[in-house]
């Protein structure tokens, strides 16, 4: 009777053991991911706060990037070696700043004998554009003679800077942030290759697709007659994600 006891016991103890463990095994809901991205048309950032059940999370998340237009394109200066490579035609800079929330489905778990976890997830929210000048380095002649004056940075204007009198970019952070706001709608579709070893951590890469939508068209390069802004930008993003689990 006591040898039965005894096995009682220890099999109910090796059990609990093997239903603790396993629970140790499945990857937490919970937890916070970083992503750094390149996508088709720049290159952003986010930050992702899961939590829910084992199988479906919701995704609170905020979103930052950058957009390039399609027509952008890089030249070389009139000035030959004297100037810098720089994009005829751009007037401003445009970056998305995006906090969205949605779900997030554990489609493919990590098992064991399986060791990538595989999750599918769609987030929406309000896409805020934002646009500051394009600034260039410009050849200012001095009165009655064309051969010589003074460099000077100014916010692209294609009714005052022609291509001879542009010497090439002025840089981002050499003109004055002077930033002008646009509200629209911001789409992210995404599948999560988790290849981390540990189940309290996160390791591996987001493949997605980013829509963001506004009412007007975005001024990034200076229309032309065939050529007209957009005010839809859809792009495909491929990133690197880390992050913690509990």
């Amino acid at each position: 009777m006591k040898k039965l006891l005894t096995l009682c016991l220890l099999g109910l103890t090796l059990i609990s053991y093997a239903q603790e463990r396993e629970a140790e095994e499945q990857r937490a809901p919970g937890g916070f991911i970083f992503n750094a991205q390149m996508t088709t048309s720049g290159v952003g950032v986010s930050l992702n706060y899961l939590f829910g059940k084992p199988n479906l999370q919701w995704n609170l998340a905020i979103r930052g990037n950058s957009i390039r237009s399609n027509r952008e394109n890089i030249i070389d200066s009139a000035y030959g070696d004297q100037g810098k490579k720089y994009v005829y035609g751009k007037m401003n800079y445009f970056f998305v700043l995006a906090p969205t929330v949605g779900i997030q489905h554990n489609a493919f778990p990590a098992r064991k004998g399986n060791i990538m976890d595989v999750s599918v997830g769609i987030n929406v929210g309000p896409s805020v554009g934002l646009t500051t000048p394009y600034y260039v380095e410009v050849f200012n002649p001095v009165p009655g003679n064309s051969f010589y004056g003074v460099r000077e940075k100014a916010a692209y204007d294609p009714a005052i800077h022609a291509y001879n009198d542009i010497i090439g970019r002025a840089g981002l952070f050499n003109g004055e942030f002077d930033f002008n706001t646009n509200i629209g709608a911001h789409i992210r579709a995404y599948a999560l290759l988790d290849f981390a070893r540990s189940y309290k951590y996160v390791s591996g890469f987001e493949v997605g697709i980013n829509a963001d939508i506004y009412g007007d068209p975005i001024e990034i390069v200076a229309s032309q007659e065939r050529f007209e802004n957009q005010s839809t930008f859809i792009s495909a993003t491929i990133g690197i994600i880390i992050g913690n689990r509990w």
